[in-house]
């Protein structure tokens, strides 16, 4: 895929470093990834999931899925949806052109009550990734430390965690929905910029 059908695509606009921009994004299935725990991180990785110097980070809540519900945040693990049905032949076109894919994601809701909710989570983390079917890597931020964007901890450890391949920053993508932007007519205002901020 091309610069330009991927700026299409997903609507972003070219940064110093990163292009920006916002994906959307159902169901309940499996997927066969594994998953570490170290310091308020939590990783995934599909075994098939392969280093690249090129990556497409997302975010996760509001970028890729939203709630099945309609409310704010969710009310169980099957909460959720695709926001839209585009997203599955996106990624698969992105994984063709040698893109990593990583979802790149604040969770401090797991903090509290963690043992119930951590493994929620993974189920949970376990259909999105089956349901988007493209290899992938996932990166959890469970606390408000260095790991938390705009922190640039996660972005970190993905690059220590690529076999010794450097990341090509200008052919590499960042897509989440807090960019700071305000409301327009029926569209809400972003809940905060820390997107925006992640890509400096």
């Amino acid at each position: 895929m091309s610069k330009r059908s991927a700026r299409a695509a997903f609507g972003g606009s070219d940064t110093k470093k990163f292009k920006q921009s916002t994906l959307g994004f159902e169901d309940k299935l499996s997927a066969s990834g594994n998953w570490n725990e170290s310091s308020n991180l939590l990783i995934y990785k599909d075994p098939n999931a392969k280093p690249s110097s090129k990556v497409l980070a997302l975010d996760l809540d509001g970028t890729i899925i939203t709630t099945a519900s309609g409310r704010v945040f969710a009310v169980n693990a099957n909460d959720w949806k695709l926001l839209s049905p585009k997203i599955t032949d996106i990624l698969k076109k992105y994984t063709d052109d040698g893109f990593a894919i990583v979802i790149i994601s604040n969770q401090g809701g797991l903090e509290k009550d963690s043992n119930r909710r951590i493994p929620e989570f993974k189920m949970k983390f376990n259909s999105i990734a089956a349901k988007l079917g493209v290899p992938l890597r996932g990166y959890f931020a469970t606390s408000n430390d260095r790991l938390r964007k705009p922190r640039i901890g996660m972005w970190e450890t993905l690059e220590s965690d690529n076999d010794g391949i450097d990341i090509n920053l200008m052919e590499s993508i960042y897509c989440g929905d807090a960019a700071g932007r305000d409301a327009r007519g029926n569209v809400k205002k972003d809940h905060s910029h820390c997107d925006r901020l992640v890509i400096g």
